[in-house]
């Protein structure tokens, strides 16, 4: 029994100490529960103020890269003015040299402005006997600006009566400017427009006079690169010569070329249906776009600036083939003016081209444009009007007569005109055959 009662004693020790231990060890896992919490919480601080440390530094990243792209931006535009004013003195140069080689040919100019004078002089006597209708004599101290419509260069029949027109100025050459409403290149108009016996004849045409209207510098020979993007695009050529054709899938692609290879006109296709037209100049650069709905249906066109923006300088609107609105931009995109038609966008030029009193402008006098010039009552050019196949019975006659304020000149390109204008004239006015 005493033996019992120690061995029970004894495990009643060994469990009392397993007990300890047990509290012993829980007290030593609650202390390191607590240290890892607090821990913790040291840790989750260092996070938040790295975390803020890092935003930190993100933010003056970026306003490290704003200031070094303004300081970018500061430089190109410092660059860009350096070279305009290069540009600029090296023009003022040219200009010098020029002024130097006029001064050494004015008296030549002297002598040949008198034997005009003296031309005219004789001329002014000239009067036909029996009406008094003094001839039209180009006075070499006006501006003339002969409207030549939409015309081609490749009309040659229409150029060949336009050269006539010009000799008429034979004498005041130099104040003559070919006016012409077409979206082509001005040096397409060269050719016939520098007559061996008459001289080099000053051109401007609507379309490329608004597109050079600009403060930047001019567009100069950009590549287009047709074929290689063509090419870089997965588009397939399967036609070449003055008309190459490109194919991707159901998309189709026309490129016409001048003689000379250069892109005149991109075509484009979708379905066999065409949706969209570049016109290119001879510097390979855009200068209008023409969108079609339809196939047929004209629905927009664009006009190009021939600047490095090359911004839209133009649009015109149309509904079912009807011109709706003609826009014309500024250098910050806004609507500066606003036209209802081409005749009335045509008559807001002759009135930049031809500012004052002292300008005439020859047009023809059987078409709707010479009708809405007379109307024009903000224009203070005077108006030279042709005629052709003019009957005696035509309302025409009354007009030149009743508008004698605009009309002092009248040009007839035929004989019978010439008899209708003679004998139906009511006034004194210069009245010239053309070819006489």
């Amino acid at each position: 029994m005493l033996i019992d009662h120690m061995r029970a004693l004894k495990e009643e020790d060994n469990l009392l100490s397993a007990i300890d231990q047990s509290a012993r060890e829980a007290n030593a896992l609650q202390y390191l529960r607590e240290k890892i919490e607090t821990e913790d919480q040291v840790v989750r601080s260092l996070q938040t103020k790295v975390q803020a440390k890092l935003e930190d530094r993100h933010k003056q990243a970026d306003e490290l890269d704003r200031r070094l792209h303004a300081i970018s931006e500061q430089r190109n535009g410092l660059t860009d003015k350096a070279n305009h004013e290069r540009s600029e003195v090296s023009e003022q140069q040219e200009r010098q040299q020029k002024l130097t080689t006029q001064r050494r040919q004015v008296s030549v100019r002297l002598q040949q402005i008198q034997r005009v004078i003296d031309r005219r002089q004789r001329e002014l006597t000239q009067y036909d006997e029996k009406n008094l209708m003094p001839a039209f004599i180009p006075d070499d101290r006006r501006r003339y600006f002969l409207y030549a419509g939409t015309l081609s260069p490749n009309d040659d029949e229409v150029f060949d009566g336009l050269k006539d027109l010009a000799g008429l100025f034979r004498g005041v050459i130099p104040n003559l400017n070919i006016l012409t409403s077409t979206v082509a290149d001005a040096e397409d108009f060269h050719p016939v427009l520098s007559v061996p016996d008459i001289g080099h004849i000053a051109h401007q045409d609507l379309y490329n006079d608004l597109a050079l209207n600009f403060k930047g510098r001019q567009l100069t020979g950009t590549s287009y690169a047709l074929n290689n993007r063509l090419f870089s695009e997965g588009w397939t050529q399967s036609g070449y010569g003055m008309v190459d054709t490109w194919i991707n899938n159901d998309l189709k692609i026309t490129v016409s070329h001048r003689e000379d290879g250069r892109v005149k006109q991109v075509n484009y296709f979708d379905h066999n249906t065409l949706i969209k037209i570049d016109v290119m100049n001879t510097n390979n650069n855009v200068i209008a776009t023409q969108y079609v709905e339809d196939g047929n249906n004209v629905r927009y066109e664009e006009f190009y600036r021939l600047d490095r923006t090359h911004a839209v300088m133009m649009t015109k609107e149309y509904r079912d083939n009807r011109l709706q609105l003609i826009g014309l931009r500024d250098d910050k995109n806004a609507l500066a003016n606003a036209f209802k038609s081409d005749v009335e966008l045509l008559l807001w030029w002759f009135r930049r081209r031809a500012a004052t009193a002292n300008d005439a402008l020859v047009v023809d006098g059987q078409s709707p444009l010479f009708q809405a010039m007379l109307g024009d009552k903000e224009a203070e050019y005077q108006i030279i009007p042709t005629f052709y196949r003019l009957e005696a019975n035509d309302d025409l006659v009354d007009v030149v007569n009743r508008y004698q304020n605009r009309i002092h000149d009248v040009i007839a390109l035929d004989d019978l005109s010439f008899e209708t204008l003679l004998t139906g004239i009511t006034h004194q006015i210069g009245l010239q055959l053309l070819n006489s």
